[in-house]
């Protein structure tokens, strides 16, 4: 629940907020049967790669020791049901939501269950699935640039 958007408003907070390394980030669960990937992607300077990836790595850690707010998940609760019914404001948006719930084995009731079942989500069980999601050992790691990125990325993985 909230991974992608969690994550990536912390990445937000992070790598853009604190550091100015990017202009965006995103961060995006795709609609499976059940867990599926999560994508994180920004455009930094080569020059920050390494301090970005080492950024990332920590925004991950920090995911499964730490809980979000009980004031964040009412907020993303308020967001999704916004997002859920703009999913189907249109012919075209609604033909794009189905195609995805049917790509992901799901039906329109599926959807109509959503906010039920988000309403049950605790702090407790975001802090379980990052734990069991959120990790560097489940990650797959693409950077595009120089060579000189594999020092990034060796970075990333060390977890000195």
């Amino acid at each position: 629940m909230g991974a992608g958007a969690f994550l990536r408003n912390r990445l937000y907070e992070v790598l853009r907020i604190e550091h100015g390394w990017t202009y965006g980030v995103g961060a995006s669960r795709r609609l499976t049967r059940s867990a599926g990937p999560i994508s994180i992607h920004t455009d930094v300077d080569m020059a920050h790669v390494g301090d970005a990836l080492r950024e990332i790595r920590r925004v991950l850690d920090e995911l499964a020791v730490k809980p979000p707010s009980q004031t964040y998940l009412d907020e993303y609760r308020k967001r999704e049901a916004t997002h859920l019914a703009e999913a189907f404001s249109s012919e075209v948006e609604t033909a794009d939501a189905l195609a995805s719930l049917a790509g992901a084995g799901r039906t329109i009731a599926w959807a109509r269950g959503l906010d039920a079942r988000l309403a049950a989500v605790t702090p407790e069980m975001v802090l379980r699935a990052a734990k069991q999601w959120l990790t560097v050992g489940r990650a797959t790691l693409v950077v595009v640039g120089e060579q000189s990125a594999e020092k990034a990325i060796d970075k990333f993985l060390d977890t000195k």
